[in-house]
Formats: structure tokens, sequence, C-alpha cells
């Protein structure tokens, strides 16, 4: 078993999406980091790309320039039909501009090369989003674009955004993925009145994992997994995808590689042991870009320690209300009923040194 196979879950969304896809309806999936949203977002497209042309943009990797997701876009689109390569090359190739102009001039991709070489960022990236619809109508079949990441493109230039929300807001033919992992920029495109995709699709907050599906998951996968080996973990990590999954594969590993009959809160420990080790680096750095921004890192620890108000630096009321409301817009923190969680469970454990207590 592969770590990226294990799906936990999840059952009602990737219906939902799924089916609601098949009806032509777009959606925008927001979740904090490592909550199993681009995992969910692979296994919809897997499940969908029998019916569908399928097409997923890490928005992340070309978020540097507009030329260079115009350019990911086309040469996405094109490679489903069969024309692959880069349209770097294509530039400086007459024959195959011609070629391409010839056999598919009304996909328009001369215009595209042209815009690209002029370096005209919006209009290029206006025409590659209209590929996708051109191809539908073309062949008669639905497609369906999935952009990850989608908020680092509010980072690079609003004015990207307000393109893509002119054009594909027409489309027909295309259904729409969008997805993020940092909740403030999707709240301003998707979920505010004023963002440039305010009431696109339906919108689904991915929260922690249901409870009890991660119980009936590790009942029903490992038998020889004692009972307050799953509490240990349902209490401590709250259902947390990403960690939930690693702890799972872990566990399984442990046991194959050690011929284990049975596996308690002690075997535990050791896997703890090891993910602390493999997430020391991810984890350092978080403290280290909280200690940048003043009494970020303080008002973290408290809340980690049950009481945010409670920290060690005297701080004000006023500055530490301040403080929670960006931990909570950055998704370092969640405010449930009043009362502040951290959405990472292993930073929490790694603050408060209480992984090995168990």
């Amino acid at each position: 078993m592969l770590l990226q196979d294990i799906f936990i879950n999840r059952k009602k969304e990737l219906a939902e999406i799924s089916s609601g896809i098949e009806l032509g309806q777009s959606f925008i999936i927001i979740a904090p980091r490592r909550y199993g949203k681009t995992t969910l977002i692979k296994k919809i497209a897997k499940d969908i790309e029998s019916q569908n042309q399928v097409i997923y943009i890490d928005v992340m990797r070309y978020a540097h320039s507009v030329i260079s997701l115009a350019e990911a876009i086309t040469e996405a689109c094109l490679a489903k039909i069969g024309i692959t390569g880069k349209l770097r090359n294509w530039l400086k190739n007459i024959d195959v501009k011609l070629d391409l102009k010839i056999k598919f001039q009304e996909l328009e991709v001369d215009i595209i090369l042209e815009q690209i070489a002029a370096n005209d960022g919006y209009n290029a990236l206006a025409k590659s989003l209209e590929l996708a619809e051109k191809l539908a109508l073309k062949y008669n079949q639905r497609w369906v674009m999935i952009y990850d990441e989608i908020g680092e493109l509010q980072h690079l230039d609003e004015q990207a955004i307000r393109v893509m929300r002119s054009v594909i807001q027409h489309h027909q033919h295309v259904s729409y993925l969008f997805a993020g992992s940092q909740e403030s920029l999707m709240n301003n495109i998707f979920i505010s009145n004023r963002g440039a995709f305010y009431r696109f699709g339906i919108i689904y907050q991915l929260a922690e994992l249901e409870l009890k599906d991660v119980v009936e998951f590790f009942h029903a996968s490992l038998s020889n997994v004692n009972s307050e080996v799953i509490d240990f973990i349902i209490d401590n990590f709250h259902g947390h995808p990403y960690y939930t999954t690693n702890i799972f594969y872990r566990v399984i590993q442990r046991i194959m590689l050690d011929h284990l009959t049975s596996f308690g809160l002690s075997d535990l420990r050791n896997v703890i042991q090891d993910l602390l080790s493999s997430e020391t680096h991810y984890l350092a750095d978080q403290v280290i870009r909280l200690n940048q921004r003043k009494n970020t890192f303080a008002v973290l620890l408290a809340a980690s320690l049950g009481d945010p108000y409670q920290t060690e630096s005297k701080l004000s009321k006023q500055s530490i209300h301040a403080t929670l409301k960006n931990l909570v817009q950055d998704g370092y923190l969640r405010n449930n009923a009043g009362k502040y969680q951290l959405t990472d469970p292993l930073l929490s454990l790694y603050l408060r040194d209480e992984s090995l207590v168990l």
C-alpha cells in the first residue's frame, strides 16, 4: 500500500463534487495545508476522468508570472488532443506555427504564440482560458479544469484573477474546481462579496475527518492494533487528514518490518518519534516564521497550552485579540465556539513538548 493511495473518508465530499461536476457545476475547496485537499482533488479527478477530459494545474508552479500560467494552460489543453511540446519551442519554428494555424485555426493557438512572444500576459491568459471551452465544443465532451492553490495567484496579480473570471464565467461546457489552502486569500477571492469569484460555485471548507469514520477505518484495516492506540490517535490528532493518514501508514510499516502480532502504546511511541523526526525541519521552520512576527509565537504557544490569553509575555487583551485574528486568517488557529485550537496537532505537540507522553 502506497501512502498516496490511503484515502480515509471524505465520502460525502467525493460523491457530491463528482456528481455535481457531471451536472456542469463548479466547486471551490478551501482547507488549511495538509488537510487532504490535493488528495481529494486527485481522487475526484480519477473518478470522473472516464467521462470527462480532466486537466490539473498547480497554480503555485506558475504564479510567478501571468505568461507562464497562460503557457501551462495552453500546453495542458493541447496535450489532451495529442499536441505535445513547449510553446517556447514552437515560437522558433515557423513550420510548426503554420501547421498549427492551418489544422486548428479555430483554436487560435497562433495568436497565443504571438501574445506570448510579445509578453502580452493578460491577453495570452484570456486566450488560453478559452481553449478548454473551444475543445469541449469541438469534441462534444465536458472538460473539467482543476486549479490547485489558486490563492497563490492573488500574490502575483489580482488583475489576472479578474481576467480569469471574465472569461470562464461564460463557459457552458467546462466545469471548474478551484482549491486553495490559504484561507484568508480564498475568502477574499470566493467568499467576500467583493471577491472576483463571488458566488461562482459551491464552496466546501474542509474540516478534520469524521472521527467515527477514522475509528471504523482503523479497526477495519488493522485488527491487531489495540483500541487504546486508536483512542490516543483520535485524542491527539483529532482526525487531521495528513497526520492520521501518515500515522496509519507508519503503523502498517512498523507491523510489517517488526513482524508484530499486536500493536500497543509503546509501539505507537516509536511511530510518533519517527513522525516527529521526519517533520522536524517543517516544524522548526514554522516556529522561525512565527517568531519573526511580533507577539505571534507567544500567543500561539499559549493557545497550544489551552488559553491564548495566558501568555508569558505581558500583552494587552487588545494585542492578543488582534494576534489571534491574524493567526486564524493565516490558518494556524481555528475558533471553535470561543475556544482556539491549533489546526496542526503535531505543531501543538511540538510546542508543548508532550509528544512522548503516552
